[in-house]
């Protein structure tokens, strides 16, 4: 986890209608969003270790108590307002949903050319990474220090973040 913010609501454009929506939490909620980076260290090419990812369903947040999954309000196509200038851990490329990689292909009339595919493996390095952003409905007088994001990343154990 490298970054984190609160957001009262999220605005995407759909490229099949040509609008901007936006998606509201329940009343009294706002959204909490994390930016998460998944990587295997080494540059070693003859001997390179493939993994599966842990994508979002590895990870949930606990909010004083009670664990929530990720909500992700929007297909991972649309691109969202309020997180499109949100670059990746290396600042390489904007940040896509967790687990996805977000392309252009002009071949998708649906979502107006763009794709988001769902990893399923991890190689090494940086250039491999997977990176992104799950989001989260939280009530809105929740502070960051209520929180925890727990991941369970099975035979590898266990971990959690904090927010302050």
């Amino acid at each position: 986890m490298y970054r984190s913010e609160f957001v009262d609501q999220l605005t995407y454009y759909n490229n099949l209608w040509g609008q901007y929506y936006q998606v509201k939490p329940a009343e009294g909620n706002r959204y909490f969003v994390v930016w998460v980076h998944e990587e295997v260290m080494g540059e070693n090419g003859t001997y390179d270790p493939s993994m599966w990812i842990f994508d979002d369903a590895a990870f949930r947040l606990q909010v004083k108590g009670i664990m929530q999954a990720n909500v992700m309000p929007v297909i991972p196509e649309y691109q969202i307002g309020e997180l499109q200038n949100e670059y990746d851990y290396y600042q390489t490329v904007i940040a896509a949903p967790f687990g996805y990689d977000r392309r252009y292909s002009g071949h998708n009339p649906e979502t107006g050319g763009w794709i988001a595919e769902k990893r399923g493996w991890l190689r090494m390095g940086k250039g491999n990474a997977i990176d992104g952003y799950m989001i989260y409905e939280v009530p809105e007088t929740t502070m960051p220090e209520d929180l925890l994001l727990l991941g369970n990343f099975a035979t590898f154990g266990s971990a959690y973040w904090r927010f302050a």
